[in-house]
């Protein structure tokens, strides 16, 4: 298989491989520009993730703070008889 391909390269013209190897430039721009991009996305959303997290953790001790001080419900058997 290996010298298929080594053949079938030697037989191109140099134009073509010239074309062949710009259009592998090109690709390996693009695919770097990209993986620029989506390493930003990523970084913005790890960013958010912990933000939210934070925020999160500080409703959860808001939650746990005002179920703390709230008087809790009575029910009707649980109520002292009026003479006291």
């Amino acid at each position: 298989m290996q010298a298929f391909r080594l053949g079938m390269f030697l037989e191109m013209t140099k134009e073509n491989r010239n074309n062949g190897l710009d259009d592998l430039q090109a690709e390996l721009a693009f695919q770097g520009d990209t993986l620029r991009t989506l390493d930003e996305a990523l970084g913005r959303q790890q960013a958010d993730i912990l933000s939210l997290k934070e925020q999160v953790s500080l409703l959860g001790e808001e939650l746990k703070r005002l179920k703390d001080d709230a008087v809790p419900p009575t029910t009707p058997g649980d109520e002292p008889p009026p003479h006291y």
